[in-house]
């Protein structure tokens, strides 16, 4: 069953105040980017337009949905003009908070790339990997009106070598240690981090005996463009849905999901949950008007 891919996602919730600190680390899969194209089933570049914080009556839960719009389908099928994305987390009022560490954040008016998946207003983060699969889109730094690629900390991607994100981090990055396996690893909170959560995610660099991040000059020269990922994306997904050697069909062996087009992505919303606090403040009752 599909679902089941969050059950390596041990979401770790934590109550705190607006001035708390952060509990225990969300442990979440390392995926490569054949993992990213596969499992999602929607590929889109879009602009957060709002983001709104809604919580329960009782307090017990709060959600935050995000809604992107100028959206650009890399993948997938997806009609509608805009797309709104629900994640666990949010303000339960009294100055309290329910935080997810490691949950994908979004400022209004940033442009992303972002790998979903159909349990978009079910599961905690509909993306898959979490902040694996939210790429920021920023302009170029030479070339007006073009747009490149990075990772969820702004580190640049360059290209998409070996089945994997190929980036440069920052020199602090190489003090952190990064499991590359297919196993758990955990999120770093964000007094570790110092910008944020989210350090282990950073996709793998091109490893060197002297040091694992080096990247090349001639690959540090290129950046990934929209288009170019678009193209990787389809041709990673037709090669596992139609196997032409014995090491495609090894690598799809391998793989937990396959390509399902029958998965459609649908916006979240408020009115899908229980009563919130929000809408019954929100709608006072209506006094009568007697005409003149």
């Amino acid at each position: 069953m599909r679902s089941m891919n969050l059950a390596t996602l041990l979401a770790t919730l934590s109550l705190v105040g607006l001035t708390g600190g952060i509990g225990n680390a969300t442990s979440v899969e390392k995926l490569s980017f054949r993992k990213l194209a596969v499992r999602s089933d929607l590929v889109v570049a879009g602009t957060v337009l709002d983001r709104e914080e809604v919580r329960l009556v009782d307090g017990s839960m709060a959600y935050t949905f995000v809604t992107f719009t100028d959206l650009d389908v890399l993948v997938g099928s997806y009609d509608d003009s805009a797309l709104t994305l629900r994640f666990d987390g949010g303000s339960i009022g009294d100055d309290q908070r329910i935080i997810v560490e490691g949950m994908p954040e979004f400022e209004a008016g940033g442009r992303f790339v972002l790998f979903v998946l159909a349990e978009n207003g079910v599961v905690p983060c509909p993306i898959a990997g979490w902040t694996q699969g939210q790429l920021r889109l920023l302009p170029h730094e030479e070339l007006p009106g073009v747009e490149v690629l990075a990772d969820s900390n702004g580190n640049p991607l360059h290209v998409i070598k070996k089945g994997d994100f190929i980036t440069s981090l920052p020199l602090s990055a190489s003090a952190h240690h990064h499991d590359h396996g297919d196993t758990t690893h955990s999120v770093v909170t964000t007094d570790q981090a110092g910008s944020g959560a989210g350090d282990s995610d950073d996709p793998v660099a091109i490893n060197q005996e002297s040091d694992p991040h080096f990247v090349p000059a001639e690959i540090k020269a290129q950046r990934l463009t929209l288009d170019t990922l678009r193209q990787k994306i389809e041709r990673v997904r037709q090669r596992l849905s139609s196997p032409r050697n014995d090491r495609e069909r090894r690598l799809v062996s391998q793989m937990i999901y396959l390509p399902d087009p029958s998965r459609l992505v649908r916006s979240a919303s408020p009115v899908d949950l229980p009563a919130t606090a929000e809408a019954q403040e929100s709608a006072p009752p209506v006094e009568a008007v007697e005409p003149n």
